[in-house]
């Protein structure tokens, strides 16, 4: 029997130290050295150009780490801890016009991590997408936990307001998941329901990436809905 997507993001939770909450749990004693802590670094590219200025996060740390990249594209993070036990380390990417990209990493050493930044696909508010997602798809994070085939778009509200979206897929309605990430690379998701629903206060102007995601390897086709009111 396929697993659902919540007990796959609960075992991912467990397995990245945080429990049912998100709470980042305590390592586990003897998990690894005392140490000062190990540097994140890489390069940042968009379509084979350095991505200057765009912003590397450590997540799930408190406080964030977080830096820029040089005119090189190049980034560095020094002092992180280990990744908790048998866990990896969440990092986002972000700069304004591009998607933001997160990604697991396990960092039990100096660990270099490069990531390509994909250009903003955007639709008005108010049209009607359709499409299809596979797991032949560029692979793309969801709500931190989530990783998959996906398909993404990015809407700019033209007015301030509720920004409604509404995914509507075929099969089975967990077999696929709806993203919404702010311009700050917070993210929110709805896993439940036919169809599923995100609603949220938006301000003009501002951007707001959708993912489609899914977790088969059969294509699951979608309608997607942006509404202001």
């Amino acid at each position: 029997m396929r697993p659902s997507i919540a007990t796959v993001i609960g075992a991912a939770l467990l397995l990245s130290g945080c429990d049912s909450s998100g709470t980042r749990l305590p390592a586990a004693p003897g998990s690894g050295p005392v140490t000062d802590g190990y540097a994140l670094s890489g390069k940042v590219t968009t379509s084979g150009r350095p991505a200057i200025g765009a912003r590397v996060t450590v997540l799930e740390e408190l406080p964030e780490p977080w830096t820029t990249t040089d005119d090189g594209g190049n980034y560095r993070i020094p002092g992180l801890p280990p990744s908790h036990i048998w866990g990896r380390t969440l990092v986002r990417f972000s700069q304004p016009g591009f998607f933001t990209e997160f990604t697991r990493t396990r960092i039990i050493t100096d660990t270099r991590v490069d990531v390509v930044l994909d250009p903003l696909v955007v639709v008005t508010v108010g049209d009607v997408v359709r499409g299809s997602v596979s797991a032949s798809d560029p692979k793309c994070a969801g709500q931190d936990y989530e990783d998959g085939a996906c398909q993404r778009f990015a809407v700019i509200p033209p007015a301030t307001g509720m920004l409604d979206i509404t995914l509507t897929t075929t099969g089975a309605p967990t077999d696929a998941a709806l993203d919404v990430v702010n311009a700050a690379g917070d993210a929110i998701a709805e896993f439940f329901g036919q169809p599923k629903r995100i609603s949220l206060t938006a301000r003009a102007g501002e951007t707001w990436e959708i993912r489609v995601v899914i977790d088969r390897v059969a294509p699951v086709d979608f309608e997607l809905r942006t509404v202001m009111r």
